[in-house]
């Protein structure tokens, strides 16, 4: 996970606040050691990050300008020989020669003059290494001087995972919820010595810091956030857990899905009737719908499954396009174009048209009720049924006879 410089450093600076109160109260202010030279002696208090990189400060400034350095021995705690060398006795005091025992520091060991104080730069410091130091400066003539420092080591923690609220591991996205939804994610961190804060980050806005100690050398905090709405969904949390302001803190980021519910569906081919038997394209767009809705089309309470759909997508809108051929029998029926997002239930809007459809008269001639055709006598009256059924209604109806 990348940051700048700036948002690391902010979130070093909070993360480390608490953090030096705590190791101050760990570690001695004042460390006494009796040496041949000098008694007592004063302590400089280094914090290391094991793994990283740590300096031991050690002052070399001559006590007059007539004196100079000609060799400096380095010695943890209470062993008689020494880990660290540097030996000018045989050449100018910036150019002389350095050593450290293998079977401690060994090469990553370096003492460096040009700052002030003379530092020893130790790389990749462990856990063992932690522990007093003595550093002994012997100069051309002028008496011995030792400096001691307290080397206290940071174990930073080593790993945080992401869960939600039935105890799953969620590793890269959370989701997805629908909207008003709450979630509840909890952020668990391993290892680490002190304890580290563990908080919450909404892209780059602090949002949570109240962890707690849950088990040795884990810690969790909880974060319920919701109600969710639409412009929630992309939004990205991070986890973040450090107990110093060196090592970059140990992360884990989600980023929440969502589902929504298609919010507007329309029939947009133009409510004109219809002729019975014309092929006509009709048109339904859905909005708003993630993932895409599926829609269908009805007739009454029928679906027109043999209707060949095709579907268009611009940004969040869902076009269906069916080819529909009307016939008489459909005139007043409800056309239906419904939208539904399958991962939500109950989720299903729709538009409606009823149908006009338009279609020639049909004619049905026959003899009146009361007539039968074998018993008609010439010169009695004849009645006829003349059965017209068109839409619109016939304005203007005719009787031939022959041709």
């Amino acid at each position: 996970m990348m940051y700048n410089c700036n948002e690391l450093s902010d979130r070093r600076f909070l993360l480390f606040g608490t953090l030096l109160i705590f190791l101050q109260t760990r570690v001695l202010t004042s460390i006494k050691l009796h040496t041949s030279t000098i008694s007592p002696l004063d302590t400089t208090q280094v914090l290391a990050v094991e793994g990283h990189q740590s300096f031991f400060p050690c002052d070399l400034t001559p006590p007059n300008p007539d004196e100079a350095v000609y060799l400096v021995l380095w010695y943890k705690e209470d062993q008689g020989e020494p880990l660290y060398s540097y030996d000018a006795r045989n050449s100018a005091w910036n150019l002389g020669a350095r050593w450290s025992d293998e079977f401690q520091f060994g090469s990553r060991a370096y003492f460096e003059l040009s700052s002030s104080p003379a530092k020893m730069r130790v790389e990749n410091i462990q856990k063992h290494e932690a522990g007093i130091y003595r550093c002994r400066v012997d100069f051309k003539s002028a008496p011995t001087r030792n400096s001691l420092v307290n080397v206290s080591l940071i174990e930073p923690p080593t790993s945080t995972t992401i869960i939600d609220f039935r105890g799953q591991e969620v590793k890269t996205i959370a989701g997805p919820y629908q909207q008003d939804s709450i979630i509840t994610l909890t952020c668990v961190s391993s290892g680490g010595d002190p304890s580290p804060q563990v908080t919450w980050w909404k892209e780059n806005e602090l949002i949570d810091q109240s962890y707690e100690k849950t088990y040795q050398h884990v810690v969790q905090n909880t974060i319920k956030i919701g109600p969710l709405s639409r412009s929630d969904l992309g939004t990205v949390l991070t986890c973040l857990s450090s107990n110093n302001n060196i090592s970059v803190p140990v992360s884990s980021r989600v980023t929440i899905d969502m589902v929504f519910p298609a919010v507007d569906v329309s029939i947009t081919t133009i409510g004109q009737p219809l002729s019975a038997g014309t092929v006509y394209i009709l048109s339904c767009e859905a909005a708003g719908s993630r993932p895409d809705p599926i829609i269908s089309w009805w007739l009454g309470s029928d679906e027109l499954n043999g209707e060949e759909q095709v579907l268009e997508k611009n940004k969040d809108i869902v076009k269906s396009t069916i080819y529909f051929t009307p016939s008489t029998k459909d005139h007043g029926k409800v056309l239906v174009c419904r939208a539904e997002n399958p991962h939500i239930v109950d989720s299903g809007i729709e538009d409606s048209w009823t149908l006009t459809v338009y279609y020639p008269p049909r004619l049905n001639l026959s003899f009146g009720l009361s007539m039968n055709a074998e018993l008609i006598d010439e010169g009695k009256d004849v009645y006829f049924m003349c059965e017209i059924e068109a839409n619109p209604e016939v304005y203007k109806i005719g009787w031939r006879h022959g041709n």
